[in-house]
């Protein structure tokens, strides 16, 4: 996102370098994105803290999001989520930042 914003732009390393300055090593952090290529894209992040999506919460033997939930809402999921974390870091020219750290 925010491709006209290039500061946003970070690699994972880039990305792993901001988080260690405010995490420790093997803390809990869940990720609030719509990244496609999550595996991928976090694995730095994998390797240093037990990382979670939204993602890792659903399914047929682990659901805890509700199935009748309409896809559509996920992200309100994840926001309500994110806003509930001890620690939040988003993305200056984000809203869905903006309305993490307001709530």
């Amino acid at each position: 996102d925010f491709t006209e914003y290039s500061v946003t732009q970070l690699s994972p390393m880039e990305i792993y370098e901001k988080a260690k300055k405010v995490f420790d090593e093997g803390d809990v952090v869940y990720i609030a994105t719509d990244e496609k290529d999550k595996k991928s894209y976090f694995h730095v992040l994998k390797q240093h803290y037990n990382v979670y999506f939204l993602d890792d919460f659903m399914g047929r033997h682990n659901s805890l999001v509700g199935h009748d939930i309409d896809p559509f809402h996920f992200g309100m999921v994840d926001l309500l989520v994110a806003s509930r974390g001890e620690l939040f870091i988003g993305c200056w020219f984000s809203t869905f930042s903006g309305y993490i750290n307001r709530l």
